[in-house]
């Protein structure tokens, strides 16, 4: 039972990641049920909240705004997560490509070809420098490349489910933390 879990986790967001590459457009739509599932998730806390007899709320409360604040926000602003999404993926970029930088220039005693290096590291710079100041350009090409990711991911994940449920017969291989 767990396989098929797992595999249809794997099945859904590789829907979702095809769903993106073919209309990255449609992330505001995906913005807006995402906030309108955190919104439920969130009533679904506050009534058990008001529904226990417990004493102490405090834990439950910020429960309940853990999940309906977010989704309020989402609901209400997902313009921003048009913006938002090109920024994050290019400071991620960034995050990569400057200790890359550092790293390939500490090669250069040790290795004649460290510039090849170098020179990706200074283009993946840029190109982290180009997507967070023109977030509004990027955006469309951003979500495709998500969406070919999550792709690329659940295809990894549907071929270990496979090969963990052939060689391991009573549990699967977990393939991602946290799950």
């Amino acid at each position: 039972m767990k396989v098929l879990n797992l595999f249809s986790a794997a099945v859904v967001t590789l829907v979702l990641g095809i769903v993106l590459i073919i209309k990255p457009l449609i992330l505001e739509t995906i913005c807006l049920v995402a906030g309108v599932l955190l919104c439920l998730i969130g009533l679904c806390s506050l009534v058990i909240l008001l529904v226990k007899k417990e004493k102490d709320k405090n834990q439950y409360i910020s429960t309940v705004l853990l999940w309906f604040v977010p989704g309020i926000l989402v609901i209400l602003i997902p313009k921003l997560l048009k913006i938002l999404v090109p920024i994050l993926f290019g400071l991620w970029i960034l995050s990569s490509a400057v200790p890359g930088l550092f790293r390939h220039i500490s090669y250069r005693k040790a290795y004649s070809g460290w510039w090849m290096g170098a020179v990706l590291c200074v283009i993946c710079i840029a190109l982290g420098v180009f997507v967070i100041t023109r977030p509004g350009e990027v955006t469309e090409a951003t979500v495709r490349l998500i969406g070919i990711c999550i792709v690329i991911h659940s295809v990894l994940r549907m071929v270990a489910i496979h090969i963990g449920s052939k060689y391991y017969s009573s549990e699967p291989i977990e393939t991602t933390l946290g799950e």
